[in-house]
């Protein structure tokens, strides 16, 4: 349980800092392949754009997806004797905590990080958390947990 909340607030002190640090610096990390590059305007949207201008309802069913997931992680005893469930949980956490600060304090998110192989949105660290946390939670389910052997079924 430890390294949910340990984890999601560093991943979440990662994030805010590098948007802190790369908002106001334009340059390639690798040439024809990744570049820092910010948007003019914070993204007042969700992923890929949709939703442009809901920022309440994007930070009221933020916090209502977060405690449902908090919800479900306390429940879930077994997942949390995972390492690997616990650091996607942590991913996730901290990656939504991430966007959600940006929402709440700023009028929009601050993404930075662009392709520049083909033309995909610019994103941030807070998504690559969230991407990262739902693919190992994937991996979790689908190659690590086993369910229970007989329902608890009362009649």
């Amino acid at each position: 349980m430890l390294i949910f909340f340990i984890g999601a607030g560093v991943l979440l002190a990662v994030d805010l800092t590098a948007k802190a640090v790369f908002m106001s610096m334009d340059f390639t990390l690798i040439p024809g392949v990744l570049s820092v590059r910010p948007l003019e305007r914070l993204n007042e949207g969700a992923a890929f754009g949709i939703l442009q201008g809901a920022q309440v309802f994007l930070i009221i069913m933020t916090f209502v997806i977060l405690a449902a997931g908090i919800f479900l992680y306390f429940r879930f005893e077994q997942g949390r004797g995972s390492k690997l469930f616990n650091i996607g949980c942590a991913f996730v956490l901290g990656g939504a905590l991430g966007n959600l600060t940006d929402r709440i304090f700023l009028p929009g998110v601050r993404d930075f990080i662009c392709f520049d192989f083909f033309d995909f949105p610019i994103f941030n660290l807070a998504d690559v958390f969230l991407n990262v946390g739902m693919v190992l939670l994937a991996v979790y389910f689908l190659f690590v947990y086993k369910g229970t052997k007989h329902a608890n079924v009362q009649g």
